[in-house]
Parts: structure tokens; sequence; C-alpha cells
């Protein structure tokens, strides 16, 4: 039982809550303000690089935002589409399969929250966008590993010395190359974005 709930002292916690919340919507609204006031902005401008700025929010969100937004929703959807089709639903639940299900659809909405560059998003939550990238360097460099063993399985490996191990592998790593290739994607994107915005 929680301080609060032995005194009866409920009025002081909501209050405090409640400040809590203003607070953040305050953030929120003072945040959305100085990213879609661009006139003003414009008009304080005296480069035309300064005014090309001021408009940059906007400019990011119509010719990048929403279109990656769309794709990145077909992306996951190839995935729930794969698995729930031709896997006959995560093949009775297995753990690896919807792992990476689980893994797609967050690093899907991380990447949407990266591109629109959302403010409360990128001060708040730095700490998840560190792993968010780790986790899509990793996911990537160990997918690039396969397919490179994929291949070296194929067209450099003796056809003689092929046994049933390397043929289960050719096809666990063919399978993957083709399931979870969208999901590479996302992850590079996430990359490709967080080290423009430190160059930037």
């Amino acid at each position: 039982m929680h301080d609060y709930e032995r005194s009866g002292n409920y009025g002081d916690e909501i209050k405090t809550l409640d400040d809590d919340l203003i607070g953040i919507e305050k953030e929120l609204v003072d945040d959305f303000d100085d990213e879609v006031n661009v006139y003003s902005m414009y008009r304080r401008s005296d480069t035309l690089w300064a005014g090309f700025m001021a408009f940059r929010w906007i400019l990011n969100m119509f010719t990048i935002g929403i279109p990656w937004t769309f794709i990145s929703q077909i992306f996951f959807a190839w995935n729930v589409l794969f698995n729930a089709k031709w896997n006959f639903l995560w093949a009775g639940g297995n753990v690896y399969l919807i792992a990476n299900t689980v893994y797609a659809y967050i690093q899907t909405w991380m990447s949407v929250f990266l591109i629109y560059e959302i403010p409360f998003y990128m001060r708040h939550f730095k700490l998840f966008r560190f792993m968010s990238l780790v986790a899509a360097m990793v996911y990537n460099v160990v997918y690039i590993v396969s397919v490179a063993d994929f291949l070296i399985l194929l067209f450099k490996q003796k056809k003689e010395e092929i046994d049933i191990f390397y043929l289960m592998s050719a096809m666990f790593f063919g399978y993957n190359i083709v399931l979870h290739f969208p999901i590479t994607i996302v992850n590079a994107v996430i990359f490709f974005k967080e080290v423009v915005m430190e160059m930037f």
C-alpha cells in the first residue's frame, strides 16, 4: 500500500499527476508551435538557406515522412501476411518468427517517429533511439553474414561435399533472406537517419 493510500491524501497525488500532465501537454504544444509556425520563422530569416530551413519540417513531412510511413507499413504487412498465410500463423507459434514480427513492428514505428523528427520523441527517447540503432546494426550485420554464407554455399561449395546439413542450412538462409529482407531496409533507414542528423 502506498503512503498516500494510508494517509488518505489523494488530493495532493491527483494534483501532482495533473500538473505533470499539464507540463507534458505544454511542452508538446510548444514543440508543435515551434515547428509549424514556419511563416514567422521565414519572415525572420535573413538568408535563403535560413528561409529554406524554416520550411524544413514541413518539407520533410511531405517528401519523406508520409511516403516512408506508407512504405514501412507495406513492409510490415508483408511480414504479417507471409507468416499468417504461408507460414500458417507463425508456424503454430514459432518463437523465432513471432520475435521477428514483434521486432519488425517496433522498428517500423521507431523509424516513423525518427523520420518525422518529432521533437518530444527526439528529446526524451534518446535511450530508446540508441537501443533501436544498435539493434538495427546488429540485425543487419547478421543478415548480411547470412546472405554471404548462403551465396558461398550455392556457388563455392563443392557439390560432392553437400550433405543434409548444408541442404538444411541453405533452405533456412534462403527462407529468411526472402521473409525478413524488409526489416533490413527499415533498419538501414534508422541507421542512415541517425548518421545524417549527427552530421547536420
